[in-house]
């Protein structure tokens, strides 16, 4: 399993490219792990909104596993 805390762009640089960067480098790390999935919390905070977040992951494959109305728990299979 691979763990990591908390990861975020700070708005004055969204729409940057910087979270999709981040998000692969994640993935990539994920796999030469040898990782099958990532799971995280899409956790929204005051300057974004949950279905923003879940689009975001959306377009790298993730897929909700679980929807709780404000947070949403997402994966993402490394196996293929």
């Amino acid at each position: 399993m691979l763990f990591r805390s908390k990861m975020r762009v700070e708005e004055p640089y969204r729409g940057l490219g910087f979270g999709s960067m981040l998000f692969r480098h994640a993935a990539d790390k994920a796999k030469t792990l040898n990782a099958k999935s990532m799971e995280w919390v899409a956790l929204p905070d005051s300057g974004d909104s949950l279905e923003r977040l879940i689009g975001f992951y959306s377009k790298f494959g993730g897929k909700i596993v679980y929807n709780h109305g404000d947070a949403a728990m997402m994966r993402l299979d490394l196996s293929r």
